[in-house]
């Protein structure tokens, strides 16, 4: 992947108003580096939601699922939204 620029630059509407935040290219690195498996495993006492669009067009659900099957029993719920 090429970056073109240091830091992208992303707005967002919260219940607290706007905010913005930089995405920097190390940043991006990092998470695009990110051993998820590994990361998945880590996760021993939280309790986690994921909710996924079926028909996301840049994760494919299967992740979604992947990261389900990973997770220690009773500590993730996954919902699908088809068409979503």
């Amino acid at each position: 992947m090429l970056l073109l620029c240091c830091q992208v630059k992303m707005q967002g509407q919260g219940p607290r108003g706007t905010f913005t935040w930089l995405l920097s290219q190390e940043d991006l690195q990092e998470r695009l580096s990110t051993d998820m498996a590994a990361a998945t495993a880590q996760i021993q006492h939280s309790r986690v939601l994921t909710i996924h669009g079926s028909a996301d067009a840049d994760v494919p659900v299967s992740e979604a699922r992947a990261f389900d099957a990973a997770m220690a029993a009773g500590l993730h719920e996954l919902c699908i939204l088809e068409g979503g």
